[in-house]
């Protein structure tokens, strides 16, 4: 346990960030915070739920409606090649307005489905199974797929075998990625990345608005859209040629450069790079900015960038060598997790008018990161122990993060284990543990008493995570060691956090390079 002084210097380095640009430095000052309700979203019937978290998607809408996957007891009759992970049983697409938990149909035919995202009018984005096998792998084919008044909606495909949704805006646009029937031998990478399936030919970003469009790439075999604004601007991912650059998704034959892409009327912009020939989106706003990450030119290190209007910004660090942006806000304030000098660990940081200040962590916890922020620069996430120890947080009013377990009712059935969103009325959704370390979504509602932080009852012991649970993260490396944190991102919290897939028919060789 640290001293109470570095305390003390912890709390003084947050509140002198926030109170630069006054000019001085007052006195650190009690928080209040709100009081919340606590629901427990609960199951299908079998032990836990699953958020999308790769990236992190509008999960949470201003209704304070939720979409998420949860797990049944009944066995994946693909077993092994199970949707959900090493539990292997059936995960449905749910929705909750916090009273209720609604399952999501699949199509038909289909056993398991996912919901990553919801519009402000409750339509959902997912993928679903359709009940058969893709015939170039012999694995369990998903399609991307709606959800609107609760009725799937196959969005269809780009002449492949796998597809899946992940972005709906509010008019009813969705975007993903969908394979398409021309062989590729960085094909297997690159949908086991984005569509956590094995696969033979080229994916490509897609635009929907009631039928499927193909939204190219940037000059290589693969691309995959994340979101789509209500402008009907689209941000993704896209090789830019075949060429071997980087060892990003293979380390063992490589990778061609990647690129993030904004497709805007027509049109797939390159957003550029830090000087790397490794690059992705984070997020998309109704502004049309961009935030993400590249390598920089020695492809060693990477740093989080912002994009507004043909100009791409380099956020830099807290002084490490890496950076990560997580999230943004409509108005275009981003956070992430950022290295700093330290020997191990990082801590969350919030980009605002072009400064980078540091968030601080929880205690004596050498990492934390942040998952959501609102247009009120409220922000949620985990303060952690850079391993499986991981305690939701809250930042708000410039101030520490306090630890969001202690503005609950004491004796509360979970353990508030990371924050993953907060919509603009200050509702919180994230993921909490049982006593059996099982994982279930949470919401927390906010009461309109204001309660100090002072005498509320803590819970300092974090139970441990089930073995068969998925938790968002659950592993922050070393400073020396971006490539693991961002490679623990994809492999650990996408989607729904299982194994790397391989094909039961062999996939095709990259050829020699």
């Amino acid at each position: 346990m640290k001293s109470i002084v570095f305390l003390c210097l912890l709390m003084i380095a947050a509140l002198t960030a926030f109170s630069a640009a006054q000019g001085q430095q007052d006195q650190p000052k009690k928080t209040s915070h709100h009081r919340y309700k606590l629901i427990d979203l609960g199951t299908l019937g079998g032990p836990s739920d699953v958020l999308q978290t790769e990236p992190i998607t509008q999960m949470l809408n201003e209704a304070g409606i939720v979409v998420f996957a949860s797990e049944t007891n009944a066995p994946d009759p693909f077993a092994p090649d199970c949707f959900e992970g090493p539990g292997c049983l059936q995960l449905h697409a749910v929705e909750s307005n916090g009273s209720k938990l609604i399952r999501l149909p699949e199509v038909r035919g289909g056993v398991n489905s996912f919901a990553a995202q919801v519009n402000q009018f409750g339509v959902a984005v997912g993928a679903s199974q359709d009940g058969t096998l893709d015939t170039t792998t012999n694995f369990p084919r998903q399609v991307p797929v709606i959800w609107v008044d609760h009725v799937p909606v196959d969005l269809g495909g780009l002449g492949g075998m796998q597809g899946v949704g992940n972005g709906v805006n509010d008019f009813g646009l969705a975007t993903g990625v969908a394979l398409t029937k021309t062989l590729d031998p960085f094909a297997n990478d690159f949908s086991q990345a984005f569509l956590l399936a094995p696969g033979t030919t080229s994916a490509h970003a897609f635009l929907w608005n009631g039928s499927m469009h193909d939204l190219g790439t940037l000059g290589g075999p693969d691309s995959m859209a994340w979101f789509v604004n209500d402008l009907g601007q689209v941000a993704g991912n896209s090789y830019t040629g075949s060429t071997v650059t980087n060892f990003w998704f293979n380390p063992d034959t490589g990778n061609p450069t990647m690129a993030p892409f904004l497709w805007d009327r027509g049109q797939l912009i390159n957003l550029g790079s830090l000087g790397g020939h490794m690059g992705q989106v984070v997020a998309l706003n109704n502004l049309g900015q961009v935030t993400g990450f590249s390598t920089l030119s020695d492809d060693s290190t990477i740093h989080p960038f912002f994009w507004s209007q043909g100009t791409l910004t380099d956020l830099g660090t807290l002084g490490g060598p890496f950076a990560f942006p997580l999230w943004m806000n409509p108005v275009g304030n981003v956070v992430g997790f950022s290295s700093t000098t330290a020997d191990f660990g990082g801590h969350a940081f919030l980009w605002l008018r072009g400064k980078m200040i540091d968030l601080g962590v929880l205690g004596d916890d050498p990492c934390s990161v942040p998952l959501g922020i609102n247009l009120r620069n409220q922000i949620v996430g985990a303060s952690t122990d850079c391993f499986e120890g991981e305690t939701a947080v809250l930042w708000e009013n410039g101030q520490p993060p306090i630890d969001l377990n202690t503005l609950v009712p004491e004796g509360s059935p979970l353990f508030l284990h990371e924050a993953d969103s907060v919509n603009d009325r200050g509702e919180i959704v994230g993921i909490g543990l049982t006593p059996e370390g099982n994982t279930h979504v949470f919401e927390l509602i906010p009461k309109d008493s204001l309660s100090g932080d002072d005498n509320v009852p803590r819970i300092s012991k974090r139970p441990k995570i089930a073995s068969q649970a998925h938790p968002r993260m659950s592993a922050y490396p070393n400073k020396q060691n971006p490539w693991d944190f961002v490679r623990g991102i994809h492999s650990k919290a996408a989607h729904r956090g299982e194994p790397v897939r391989k094909c039961e028919t062999p996939c095709p060789e990259a050829p020699n390079r």
